[in-house]
């Protein structure tokens, strides 16, 4: 299973984490939670990140369940990345089952509030000053999408390749999918049509919570940098479905 939270170490945080200097990170490396590596490991495996590392120690990134690409905790477009993604991959396991129409609509206000906070010490000797910058970054968006799929020909794939793209695509656990793959799996087929709408975002929130447990200041010795992302939103998709 790859990790949730991915860390790129510089070489003073991957020396430190070899010596034993940051206990209180092991019980999110025990649990598979936090993965962490060296800057050579991390090109040699070749992990698809949606921005480019900056390798400067700082590089922090969460899994995007839906498509397992990495992309930054800093990233602005973090929340929409991962409700596009989501609603990709709901809508490609309907088509798996046997879906003749889908379309999925969506028209939404957003914000999204990004604190930094960067402590960093000057001086030399016994005497030290402190130099203390705040960012803040508002984001409102007004999100207007639809969806359409429409194939009368399209049938059902086997249930167990079905199954493996749900889990795979991060939607094992998705209360929406589950009751549709749960009548698959007995009946074979779907037919009829449905209409339900689904929230979007609140596994968003659910990510970010284990960087709560990551101490920034870790990432360099001469700056403690605090990371706040929080999320406001009311997103819901109307998604209609019509298997014939």
């Amino acid at each position: 299973m790859e990790a949730e939270l991915l860390i790129i170490a510089d070489n003073d945080l991957e020396y430190g984490l070899k010596k034993g200097y940051y206990p209180q990170m092991e019980e999110a490396l025990n649990n598979d939670k936090l993965e962490i590596l060296s800057i050579n490991e991390f090109k040699r495996r070749q992990i698809i990140t949606k921005t480019v590392p900056l390798f400067n120690g700082q590089d922090c990134y969460l899994r995007n369940p839906y498509t397992g690409c990495y992309i930054s905790v800093d990233d602005n477009d973090l929340p929409n990345v991962f409700a596009d993604s989501r609603t990709i991959a709901v809508k490609e396991t309907l088509i798996r089952m046997g879906a003749k129409n889908i379309s999925i609509y969506e028209e939404t206000a957003d914000k999204d509030t990004s604190q930094t906070t960067v402590n960093a010490e000057a001086g030399k000797g016994p005497i030290k000053g402190n130099v203390g910058v705040d960012y803040t970054n508002d984001i409102s968006l007004n999100i207007k999408s639809k969806i359409e799929y429409h194939n009368p020909n399209n049938q059902p794939r086997k249930f167990k390749r079905v199954k493996d793209f749900v889990i795979s695509h991060g939607l094992g656990s998705d209360n929406n999918i589950l009751p549709w793959l749960e009548r698959f799996r007995e009946d074979g087929k779907l037919s009829g049509t449905e209409s339900i709408e689904v929230s979007f975002l609140s596994e968003v929130q659910n990510a970010l919570r284990i960087t709560a447990s990551i101490d920034y200041k870790l990432f360099n010795a001469g700056i403690e940098f605090g990371h706040k992302h929080s999320h406001i939103h009311s997103i819901t998709k109307k998604l209609s479905v019509d298997f014939g």
